[in-house]
């Protein structure tokens, strides 16, 4: 199996080094096995990249029969933060969990992601985290909401994210039938300016993208003729947020270059 690539190495830390931002970024072929990270153990500000072990949990709790995707709930005005459609909509309107899971990857609603949070509860969610493999994330908050101290958020990192698309990409994340929908609930995700953004169209990509403040992250598997490959890119502390997007879909167009070749 390959193991180096040096000259697509070179190219990646060059634009990583041109960039006014700190940056991890970690992909992984999965067909040859080559990967290479760069910072990227250093964990972030997840963003709203936290959604991923929240929507694999709830596939969890739906593979152990502790919830049915059926389920519906009343959404309420206190649940409602900014992010997403549901703070547009009337108090009491009923949804079910399954329109919560897709609501929160296909146009990352946070309003959605609080409640599931809620229902699945924080320290399930961490432990499932755990169970994954993702060994620099944590949920601490529901999004939006100010934290219990200052300084305290969740947080990810470039390795872990592109390890929880590893297992999607494998089906071993929950089981074969949640991976499946989960990869095409991914693929149907509404914000295509990073990663995705100088790809073909025909290219299958099933990515979620965070942003906050100078943050701008996005995290993906992209599976092209018989190229699969996961990717991670996370920036924070930008001074041009504008550059960032730039910068993380020059990343994935180099790696593509490369890779599909």
């Amino acid at each position: 199996m390959k193991k180096t690539n040096n000259l697509l190495e070179t190219k990646l830390r060059f634009a990583a080094e041109r960039l006014r931002a700190k940056t991890g970024f970690s992909v992984r072929n999965l067909k040859t096995g080559y990967s290479f990270s760069y910072n990227g153990g250093i964990p972030c500000h997840a963003a709203s990249m936290i959604k991923l072990p929240i929507l694999s949990c709830f596939f969890k709790f739906l593979k152990e029969g502790k919830l049915s995707p059926s389920d519906k709930i009343k959404l309420s005005e206190k649940d409602m933060v900014d992010g997403g459609v549901l703070s547009e909509m009337h108090d009491g309107l009923e949804l079910e969990l399954m329109d919560l899971a897709r609501l929160m990857i296909v146009v990352s609603d946070n309003t959605a992601s609080n409640i599931l949070t809620d229902i699945l509860g924080i320290d399930a969610l961490n432990e499932h985290i755990s169970d994954i493999g993702m060994k620099n994330t944590s949920l601490v908050k529901k999004l939006m909401l100010p934290p219990s101290e200052p300084g305290l958020f969740n947080r990810t990192s470039a390795d872990d994210v592109s390890l929880f698309f590893n297992r999607l990409y494998f089906e071993d994340l929950v089981s074969p039938e949640a991976d499946r929908e989960m990869k095409s609930i991914l693929s149907r995700q509404m914000f295509r300016e990073k990663i995705p953004r100088r790809l073909p169209l025909s290219a299958f990509i099933a990515n979620k993208t965070g942003e906050v403040s100078n943050t701008r992250h996005d995290g993906a598997l992209i599976v092209y003729g018989t190229a699969a490959y996961s990717l991670c890119v996370l920036v924070w502390d930008a001074e041009d947020v504008n550059d960032a997007d730039d910068f993380i879909s020059e990343i994935s167009k180099l790696i593509f270059d490369d890779f599909t070749v």
